[in-house]
């Protein structure tokens, strides 16, 4: 029986290498052996772990590197729209591809991830819940805003409304009689259009803080029709291929012979930039009349019933919780009251 032991333990021990099978072999040397292995396995995993952190490491940066290219494309085109040999049509197309490269850079930004871990959205290193939906948060640099866990209550109110932005055209007479020009009157018939020639068909792109959108025009198009063209655009939402601006109207008014262009958000939400060939840009003669103003907001944090922070934001941002910074939603009520739940990973 003994004689058949020892040779099961031979044989064990020659099949798997391994001298002590157990501590009735040497109990000494098992614990020894056992403590080794175990650091092995660490070490082991230690350095997978820092093979799997090279990578989202070169991710990033692959990343990183291809947003550096298109700044300094950026930067080239910017230097490149300053040649006063440039007319307006050029510095058009010039635009063009900034907005694609700001677009691309945006992308990147949102899209770029290891492993379904964002990399670059500023939300790697911690969750966030936050109560209604549409409120956006950002991570400051936790090295010098050093963000604690919790549950916070957000006060907001109302500092001022702000200032809903109002731009004018040029005054479009009627080159017949050279009065105000009438809403069903075509826009080649105006005497600015006639005098610069401003004929045919055109795109005006308008440029918000949500995107951007084309108006095909036609200066055998009316004044009204225009106008209404112009609003639709404008008021209809993103996913209808309009930037959304609710509230907003572009209307053509026969008394003054002006089109006139007044935001329905407050601050620069509503700001309007339209971008169309020179001959157009100074027969329409669109400039901003009343400038528009960011609302402010009184923001009042707490914590378990207790005032944490508050700030007084000069526009859409507020940061009364260390380390994080809110996007406020246009357009605020008056007075809100937001729930956000944060937890650092590793809590």
């Amino acid at each position: 029986m003994q004689h058949s032991r020892l040779l099961d333990t031979s044989i064990s021990r020659l099949s798997t290498g391994i001298r002590i099978q157990s501590g009735a072999d040497d109990a000494s040397g098992l614990t020894v052996s056992e403590r080794l292995r175990n650091q092995i396995r660490g070490l082991n995993r230690a350095m997978s772990n820092v093979q799997s952190a090279m990578s989202m490491s070169q991710t990033a940066g692959g990343a990183l590197q291809e947003t550096q290219s298109m700044l300094l494309r950026m930067r080239e085109l910017s230097i490149q729209a300053q040649n006063d040999a440039m007319n307006q049509s050029d510095r058009l197309e010039i635009q063009k591809e900034v907005d694609q490269l700001i677009n691309e850079i945006d992308k990147i930004a949102s899209s770029t991830e290891f492993n379904q871990k964002k990399l670059l959205d500023g939300t790697t290193s911690s969750r966030y819940s936050v109560s209604p939906q549409a409120m956006k948060i950002f991570q400051m640099d936790e090295k010098s805003e050093p963000i604690g866990s919790g549950n916070y209550d957000l006060k907001i109110l109302h500092n001022d409304y702000g200032q809903a932005e109002i731009q004018r055209s040029a005054v479009q007479l009627s080159k017949f009689n050279f009065e105000p020009a009438g809403a069903n009157d075509r826009l080649e018939d105006s005497s600015l259009f006639d005098d610069f020639l401003s004929f045919g068909e055109v795109n005006i792109e308008i440029q918000s803080t949500a995107g951007k959108v084309v108006v095909a025009a036609s200066s055998s198009m009316s004044n009204a029709q225009l106008a209404q063209s112009m609003e639709q655009a404008i008021t209809k939402p993103v996913a209808d291929g309009g930037l959304g601006i609710d509230g907003s109207t572009f209307r053509y008014d026969p008394q003054t012979g002006q089109f006139v262009y007044k935001a329905g958000l407050s601050g620069d939400d509503g700001e309007l930039h339209f971008l169309m060939p020179e001959n157009w840009k100074n027969s329409l003669g669109l400039e901003v009349s009343e400038a528009a103003k960011r609302p402010s907001f009184h923001v009042i944090a707490s914590q378990n019933g207790q005032v944490i922070g508050a700030d007084l934001s000069s526009g859409k941002m507020a940061t009364p919780v260390p380390g994080l910074k809110l996007d406020f939603p246009p357009p605020m009520p008056a007075e809100a009251v937001l729930a956000i739940s944060h937890t650092k990973l590793g809590d």
